[in-house]
């Protein structure tokens, strides 16, 4: 068995092994704290290593053994909860927010919408003509539904 760290009163640095240079002491022994860090792990780090605390001239107890694994570093960048729930609050809110600016630039006459020539209907007149061609593409449906909010037969409050 390979001793990797010794602790008497001060840490002992390893000056051979897998673990040399790498080692180093953050534990605190008035707290009964017993931990050292490795910098650095690489794969062939992994193993099961035991813990062994002696404390003259009180008796010699091993602890548990220690499983040390190492995994390859994952994606640095992770989509946790906040951001998940931020991109579903506030997508969809541009998306409104910008609907809502063409309404208000078209209502106000800032923005001029495109309109085809001819007339336009009355809302009790029927016809079996489409009112404006070309709605069967999603475009077209977008535009009408757009128009419709935007030119509507109410008069405005103000």
């Amino acid at each position: 068995m390979e001793t990797i760290f010794h602790y008497q009163s001060v840490p002992y640095v390893t000056t051979v092994g897998k673990f040399k240079d790498r080692i180093s002491w953050v534990g605190n022994v008035a707290k009964g704290d017993a931990s050292i860090a490795i910098q650095s792990p690489v794969m062939s780090d992994n193993g099961t290593f035991i813990c062994s605390v002696k404390n003259p001239p009180d008796v010699y107890h091993n602890i548990p053994q220690t499983v040390l694994i190492v995994t390859e570093r994952g994606l640095s960048f992770q989509l946790t909860s906040p951001v998940l729930l931020s991109i579903a609050v506030f997508l969809p809110s541009i998306v409104v927010l910008v609907l809502l600016l063409v309404r208000m630039g078209r209502k106000f006459g800032v923005l001029k919408e495109k309109k085809a020539p001819g007339y336009k209907k009355s809302s009790i007149e029927v016809s079996d003509e489409p009112e404006h061609p070309g709605t069967d593409s999603c475009l077209g449906k977008l535009r009408d539904w757009c128009m419709n909010c935007a030119d509507t037969d109410e008069e405005d409050p103000y």
